[in-house]
């Protein structure tokens, strides 16, 4: 009798450790389902998702945003110019989703080198091309390659445009970086009010996109987009005179 009341007792247990664990990956999936202003009072850090270049033809785009929409995230785009003009309907598709937008030039062109001129150009053009596809007016801007000087800086600022740079750079464009390696280093890096660069049309990007957006969530993290962030983090005295 004693031996078979061992074997019921640990048969129960079994039961109760089972079920537990089928609970909270319940309670795990439903939490990554919440609607927007549930995650804000759920989690006390923000972390904006940034993606430079494209949009792409081919299918990336599509994939991009539907993780997004199943994770129920938004994301900052910033595109190139010449892409957007040539991708129009991912575009339109983009700010049908909610997601936010910034320049990354027209050309993707390094502006280290260029005239007051040529560089305000090329931000003009850019956002130009965003407003009449998608309806979305934005002075958002971010330099490609991560490559300007202070006088860049300055010039796009007296044009009314807020440079936007990064504190996690997984090198997600190197192709010697795998989806494993972009996973460790967003996880490794990413803290409270952290601007993450990724990219589009990068396979391995895909790939590491939903662990790392599970992963930060299970940190505590709430995912904005850069303007909401900015929002966020201003000033108590410059929100009450508006």
């Amino acid at each position: 009798m004693k031996f078979n009341f061992t074997v019921h007792r640990y048969q129960i247990i079994f039961v109760i450790l089972v079920f537990i664990l089928t609970g909270s990956v319940k309670i795990v999936s439903k939490g990554t389902q919440q609607p927007y202003a549930a995650m804000q009072q759920r989690y006390p850090h923000s972390v904006a998702l940034t993606f430079d270049d494209g949009p792409y033809p081919g299918g990336s785009t599509h994939k991009l945003l539907d993780i997004l929409e199943n994770e129920n995230v938004k994301a900052t785009f910033f595109v190139v110019g010449s892409h957007s003009r040539k991708n129009p309907e991912l575009m339109k598709l983009i700010a049908s989703k909610g997601h936010e937008f910034g320049g990354h030039t027209y050309n993707h062109r390094h502006i280290k080198k260029l005239t007051r001129n040529a560089l305000l150009n090329e931000l003009e053009i850019t956002r130009t091309i965003i407003k009449n596809t998608t309806g979305k007016n934005t002075y958002l801007f971010r330099p490609p390659g991560g490559q300007y000087s202070k006088k860049n800086l300055s010039d796009a600022s007296l044009s009314g445009y807020t440079t936007v740079l990064w504190s996690v750079l997984p090198k997600d464009c190197e192709s010697s970086t795998t989806s494993e390696d972009i996973i460790q280093n967003v996880l490794s890096n990413t803290r409270p009010n952290g601007i993450i660069l990724l990219h589009m049309g990068r396979e391995r990007t895909l790939e590491a996109l939903p662990k790392i957006i599970c992963m930060l969530r299970l940190r505590g993290f709430k995912f904005l987009t850069v303007s909401q962030m900015m929002l966020e983090n201003r000033n108590p005295n410059e929100n009450s005179r508006n």
